[in-house]
């Protein structure tokens, strides 16, 4: 049976308690219906499926998801589409976690609750110290970090199998070591896996992608200017936050906080798909 069609629909991952539920409920009106569908993986298809349940014409809809490994950032912050579509657009930062690891937001969220009764892990650190331990965290998974865009490079077209940029179970889930020779022993075991589909992928490719990552992640510059927060993945960068700070405030329960809290009017990208969703 069809259902009566919506003004505009905006497609995410995520369920309606994720992250991304809560910040992009927070940057669309109610002319806007917002539909997760968890995983990135079969998003397209999903939608698809689900405009198809609507009486013709098909209500005017927009694909958001993450950047992931998928593409590059672009010099400047702004969404990016996808070959598969001018109605699908990527986060320019790499996911939306990136959004909300911010030590002004740390800060603001240890404040408010160290003054509260029950608070266990005193007060807040200075807002200097929050930098630091977000880029402590961003050093510590570099490599890895160099390892994974590498890999992604060797996919030449987006007709091609997709070669996997982990070796860990789950997104976020870090590997047991992540130093540089250990995270290259996995790639290369990647690589192997998948020659036999596509002769293209192999190391004489992987080597110089690998070096160029390395180099770009080891420039001063970059650091100066927080790149990380744009190039690396979030639930690597938080992971290992948790990881170099194991007793300070759980950074799942301070993302589920931020997300209702950050303004997206600080984010360019996030503004434009304010404004491109809501002019459909």
């Amino acid at each position: 049976m069809s259902v009566i069609s919506p003004g505009k629909l905006l497609f995410c991952e995520g369920k309606p308690n994720s992250l991304d539920y809560a910040i992009l409920s927070r940057l669309v009106n109610q002319a806007v219906t917002i539909i997760p569908a968890e995983g990135k993986q079969g998003l397209t298809a999903f939608a698809k499926g689900r405009l198809s349940s609507y009486p013709r014409p098909a209500p005017r809809y927009l694909i958001f998801r993450d950047r992931d490994f998928d593409a590059e950032p672009p010099t400047s912050p702004q969404l990016i589409p996808l070959a598969s579509g001018n109605q699908v657009v990527c986060t320019y930062r790499a996911c939306i976690e990136n959004y909300v690891l911010e030590a002004t937001l740390l800060h603001q969220y240890w404040q408010d609750r160290a003054a509260t009764p029950k608070w266990q892990y005193g007060p807040s650190p200075t807002l200097e110290d929050l930098k630091n331990w977000i880029a402590a965290g961003a050093k510590s998974i570099s490599d890895y970090q160099a390892v994974r865009w590498a890999l992604a490079s060797l996919m030449p077209n987006s007709g091609w199998l997709k070669v996997e940029t982990r070796w860990t179970e789950g997104s976020g889930k870090l590997p047991h070591s992540l130093q540089l020779d250990e995270c290259k022993k996995e790639a290369e075991q990647l690589i192997a896996n998948f020659a036999n589909t596509a002769n293209q992928v192999n190391l004489a490719h992987f080597e110089p992608a690998l070096e160029k990552y390395l180099t770009q992640f080891s420039r001063p510059q970059f650091w100066q200017v927080q790149d990380y927060l744009v190039w690396f993945h979030g639930k690597d960068l938080k992971k290992a936050m948790q990881k170099n700070q194991p007793k300070w405030i759980s950074l799942d329960h301070f993302c589920e906080w931020a997300a209702k809290e950050v303004d997206y009017r600080q984010y360019p990208d996030l503004e434009e798909l304010s404004t491109r969703v809501q002019s459909l």
